[in-house]
């Protein structure tokens, strides 16, 4: 007969044995992260980001993580939530500091830490041969388009009194609704004179409201530290549905498949369609333009998305990146275009594809290793001709 003593001592028997277990499983997953192991075993990949009041969402000072998606790397943050290796916001009189702000290839989650184009472009004057060195400062972040890069400057990135600014923005972030939804970021919205400001109604939401609170910094606290919690978390976020990655196939195309991609963008900056779309264009620009004359400093927009050069199909190319430099210049705001420079770096190598996706997945994504080497390249070209453009 069972008697009430004897399903007791069942119950925490069975009860025990599961804490030990979860214990078992903890340990496990935290020993893979501290072993060379965590190239090929099973990783919970834990969050590098949480919710900020100005930014919608911020990068958490002094987080260290291995991510998972696309190709497996360490990444970690700095005191200020940066992307990059600790910085100081007094600079050297010998530095020439430049902030690159912009997106998930600035972010570069994907290469280890020393491995990222900001780091490779800095590591070039390692030697000391020059009088004067770069600092690259890397303030990229996930989802960061032209609107968050601007907020990026203004609450974080200009303390760091730089020489120069490098925003990388996706051409197709500026039709996206980044620019005119606030609901998850700040946006340009009409106030009630009917005049674009920026707008914060993500700040509504409970993830804002909480995460300062005991409740939120208890979250966050149990996110950190057990790997299982985070698993159940990020799977009941997804509905039991794999976490989709990010990217696109880049591959060659015809001319019409090209022109047809250019077309909304041609028709953005050429003929200011959607007037809707445009005005908050034309409100970045001057916003960027106003940073530019108060701080008397040189700024490049170089624009990624538009596609490699080709000899047989490059006439609706070329106008928009006319129609882009009609709208920048006359603020003195230097456009670069990404693609075509990378095009023209290595010609021995192959078109785009080359510098984007991992093993299987080459072509697709985000920047790879060789991806990150010839944007360095990139980076010291323009920072070189900030720097000569520079008389103040």
């Amino acid at each position: 007969m069972v008697t009430a003593k004897s399903r007791s001592i069942a119950w925490l028997s069975a009860g025990f044995g599961f804490a030990i277990s979860i214990v078992a499983m903890e340990a496990l997953l935290h020993g893979i992260e501290l072993s060379p192991a965590w190239r090929i075993l099973p990783i919970v990949e834990r969050e590098l980001g949480w919710p900020d009041p100005d930014r919608g969402y911020a990068l958490r000072p002094n987080i260290e993580i291995i991510n998972v998606r696309e190709h497996r790397s360490q990444v970690s943050t700095n005191s200020f939530g940066m992307r990059d290796k600790e910085r100081t916001l007094a600079k050297s009189p010998r530095v020439y500091r430049v902030v690159v702000t912009g997106d998930s290839f600035t972010e570069a989650l994907q290469v280890n830490d020393p491995d990222t184009f900001t780091r490779l472009a800095e590591a070039s004057d390692d030697d000391g041969s020059n009088s004067e060195q770069f600092e690259f400062l890397n303030f990229g972040m996930s989802g960061a388009g032209p609107v968050q890069q601007y907020v990026q400057l203004q609450n974080l990135a200009l303390k760091f009194n730089p020489d120069a600014i490098v925003m990388l923005i996706g051409a197709g972030q500026f039709l996206s609704s980044e620019m005119s939804d606030d609901s998850v970021n700040p946006a340009y919205i009409k106030n009630a004179d009917g005049e674009l400001e920026l707008g914060y109604t993500f700040r509504q939401r409970r993830s804002q409201r909480y995460r300062d609170t005991l409740v939120g910094r208890l979250f966050f606290r149990l996110m950190d530290s057990s790997r299982i919690a985070r698993a159940l978390y990020v799977y009941k976020l997804s509905g039991g549905k794999p976490v989709p990655r990010t990217g696109s196939e880049i591959t060659a195309h015809s001319c019409s498949a090209i022109d047809a991609r250019i077309e909304r963008q041609l028709k953005l900056w050429q003929e200011h369609a959607p007037m809707s779309a445009y005005a908050r264009v034309e409100k970045f620009v001057a916003d960027l333009a106003h940073i530019k004359r108060e701080r008397d400093i040189p700024m490049a927009l170089v624009v990624y998305g538009i596609g490699e050069i080709r000899p047989d199909c490059n006439t609706r190319r070329q106008a928009l990146i006319s129609a882009m430099e009609r709208v920048l210049t006359p603020h003195a705001l230097r456009l670069w275009d990404a693609d075509g420079v990378l095009s023209t770096l290595e010609p021995t190598l192959a078109p785009l594809a080359h510098y984007h996706g991992f093993g299987r997945k080459r072509g697709i994504g985000h920047l790879n290793h060789a991806g990150h080497r010839a944007y360095s390249q990139l980076l010291r070209q323009i920072a070189d001709e900030l720097k000569t453009s520079d008389h103040r």
